[in-house]
């Protein structure tokens, strides 16, 4: 699928905020 093999900027983000919070939780 072409949506998946596009990477839009807010879904970056969100994995981007996503990792930075799992690490505090460590």
């Amino acid at each position: 699928m072409t949506c998946k093999v596009r990477i839009h900027p807010a879904t970056t983000a969100f994995e981007l905020t996503n990792n930075l919070v799992s690490n505090l939780a460590n």
